[in-house]
């Protein structure tokens, strides 16, 4: 990620000195070499939003993996949008040699506010979104960690007879609703404690004892699922 926002940085740092470039060069020709009040307030903001960009953009490459990466793309597609509202706006007061400045601080501060406005949306968007999905990652634990723990004590059986006790199980959470809530918090303590009888028998080669315990967790990864349907 670092080396690809070092890229995007050079090419855009590129463009900035493009701009610069077009910018005097076009003024000189039009303006007559004459530089306004109106230029330089439509300068400053264009500059201003273009040296914004970079910061939009690095806040989605340094994000930690793809999925936040790509929520945080966002940022940057809005932070493009008020770029050109505030490149058309700030372009208009550059060009016009009589454009009468107190109309460009009208017009580049209402661009500006609609940039601000549009990043800051994105913003917060983002972030409403990276809270949901914390706390769906939240109230999916238990499942997820039920789950692997049961794969494990199939892995680290001891016999294939007691490996064959939990496969039963280890499907049945699988496919259980991923979804907690405080009113499974009873039975999913049961669940936890089943499990637990189940590992140390697993751990002793007692068949018997994952015989039960695995029944005992069916019964109760059932009766889970029953409740879960019955709170939806």
């Amino acid at each position: 990620m670092k080396q690809g926002f070092k890229l995007y940085l050079t090419v855009w740092m590129a463009a900035l000195a493009l701009f610069n470039t077009i910018a005097f060069v076009s003024v000189s020709a039009i303006g007559n070499g004459e530089f306004t009040t109106s230029f330089w307030i439509g300068y400053s903001l264009i500059t201003a939003c273009m040296l914004g960009n970079p910061i939009c953009a690095r806040l989605a490459f340094k994000a930690p993996d793809a999925k936040r990466t790509f929520y945080k793309l966002s940022l940057v597609q809005s932070s493009y949008v008020g770029l050109i509202v505030s490149f058309l706006s700030g372009a208009l007061c550059m060009l016009i040699p009589d454009f009468p400045y107190y109309i460009s601080i009208i017009i580049c501060a209402i661009a500006l506010f609609l940039n601000i406005l549009s990043v800051t949306g994105a913003s917060g968007a983002v972030s409403e979104i990276e809270r949901i999905d914390k706390k769906i990652a939240t109230r999916t634990s238990f499942i997820r960690e039920l789950t692997l723990s049961v794969d494990n004590l199939i892995q680290l059986s001891p016999s294939e007879e007691i490996s064959a006790l939990c496969r039963p199980v280890y499907e049945k959470a699988r496919y259980s609703d991923p979804m907690s809530s405080e009113a499974l918090s009873e039975i999913e303590a049961s669940i936890s404690e089943a499990l637990a009888e189940m590992a140390d028998a697993v751990k002793r080669g007692d068949t018997e004892k994952v015989k039960t315990s695995a029944k005992a967790l069916a019964v109760y990864l059932d009766s889970r699922s029953k409740r879960c349907k019955s709170l939806k």
